[in-house]
């Protein structure tokens, strides 16, 4: 090893990096990382240095990872070739963890079969080398053992989740016995963590059991947890937060709708102040307007009168949202855009039917609103069933009027809804034939008269 890199400058190299990364100059960070790679190529490895280079190896392949630059996988295999056999120091082999840990992670990415497969086995190593690590000696060994349960349990049910629940249900258990034996001060994202897991524990809860005790009980302590934590200024627990809102919810929403209207209500106060700054902000604000909708579209008749005002804004906010980062470059919102549209879509059907027809055109016609998501054929499919079904449930209520005063006032008004559905499925053709949309429903011709 060079004598002019000593133990500081190694640490302010790595400092550097991960600085360059934190601010996702992912080729500068790359090109520092493999600057010091070379540095530490010139000179034999010594006690103190043997494992700098898996040190430095692994931040390459979690940069790579991260940056989505190349294969990752790589970089771990050159770190674990590194390291010697026989490892038996702590530190030594907490950093053989990390390395199994992360390629773990790396390999979740990848999102095959086989690439899971191995994300288990690897996660499985890691677990295996930090249980027989002094969990009083360093905060870092509790942490890592935590993680690797979690990432473990993430895994299993990535595999085959029908398989593997109860297998994950029991690794976040022991995940909550690890991180409960640590100190409050051990570190900073030890809350964050905690709520994590319960939040997990509770959904997995509630795929095998219907509004179990335990699912709802965990999901309760995440909330309360993550909620404490956010009231004082923690700003992760506070995406934490948004998330066990979100889940409890959904959990919740069919035996108790208004807990779960509040949980939308709560969780997007939290994140719709960053939901034009951080697209994962934006993704939960789409998704709590989304649970909103599923509140007053399920149990009509358990729905107070304000909730349908609040949701249908709360539908229109979520679409001109989606809108905005479409105009921004950015379409990974456009899945869960396409599904608050098709509940908005029932939303106005069932609560404000004489303004379906503009909601359409404002969600998909650039022309009425910037953005517009014109080139999705899963948006003109939704919007021409939705009209096909509106023109024949006026035709079946046309049917059953008289010719009484009231009856003729009421045939009137569907007349106008009539006419303005029909302008909207014209509309959505002559869109279709300039962007070329092809859309396959069993019947899009609409009866023409009421």
């Amino acid at each position: 090893m060079p004598s002019s890199l000593s133990s500081d400058q190694f640490r302010s190299m790595l400092h550097v990096v991960q600085s360059r990364a934190a601010n996702h100059d992912w080729q500068g960070a790359i090109a520092h990382t493999d600057e010091l790679l070379s540095l530490l190529q010139e000179a034999p490895p010594t006690d103190e240095t043997f494992t700098w280079p898996a040190q430095a190896w692994l931040l390459k392949g979690n940069l790579i990872r991260d940056a989505r630059a190349g294969n990752a996988d790589e970089c771990y295999e050159k770190a674990l070739a590194s390291l010697p056999e026989g490892l038996h120091r702590p530190e030594h082999l907490n950093l053989l963890a990390n390395l199994w840990t992360n390629r773990g992670i790396a390999r979740l990415d990848a999102s095959t079969a086989d690439d899971v497969q191995m994300a288990v086995n690897y996660f499985q190593k890691a677990i295996e080398l930090r249980q027989g690590l002094p969990m009083n000696e360093s905060p870092l060994y509790p942490w890592g053992l935590s993680a690797a349960w979690m990432n473990r349990a993430d895994a299993l049910m990535r595999l085959d989740a029908a398989k593997n629940r109860q297998q994950a249900l029991d690794h976040y258990q022991e995940a909550l016995k690890v991180l409960a034996a640590m100190k409050p001060g051990d570190h900073p994202s030890l809350p964050a963590r905690v709520a994590l897991a319960w939040m997990n524990l509770g959904l997995l809860s509630a795929e095998g059991e219907q509004e179990s005790k335990r699912s709802r009980q965990a999901l309760d302590a995440a909330v309360q947890i993550a909620g404490t934590e956010t009231t004082n200024g923690n700003q992760e627990c506070r995406r934490v937060l948004i998330g066990a809102l979100l889940a409890r919810g959904g959990t919740v929403l069919p035996f108790d709708p208004s807990q779960s209207w509040q949980d939308a209500q709560d969780s997007l106060s939290l994140s719709s102040p960053l939901e034009q700054r951080e697209l994962l902000a934006a993704e939960a604000s789409i998704k709590a307007r989304h649970l909103l909708c599923q509140v007053v579209t399920r149990k009509p008749s358990v729905v107070k009168e304000d909730w349908v005002t609040e949701t249908t804004d709360a539908v229109d906010d979520g679409m001109k949202l989606g809108r905005f980062w479409r105009q921004h470059g950015e379409k990974r919102l456009d899945l869960w855009g396409c599904e608050l549209f098709r509940f908005g879509l029932l939303v106005y059907q069932i609560w404000q039917p004489h303004f379906l027809a503009e909601f359409i055109l404002e969600c998909i016609d650039p022309d009425v609103s910037e953005g517009a998501p014109v080139d999705n054929p899963a948006m003109h499919h939704l919007a021409t069933e939705m009209i096909w079904r509106a023109v024949v449930a006026l035709n079946k209520e046309a049917k059953a009027r008289n010719e009484g005063a009231e009856d003729a006032a009421r045939r009137d008004l569907l007349m106008q809804r009539l006419h303005d559905l029909q302008e909207a499925e014209q509309r959505l053709q002559v869109l279709r034939g300039k962007y070329n949309i092809n859309i396959n429903i069993k019947q899009t011709a609409a009866p023409a008269t009421v």
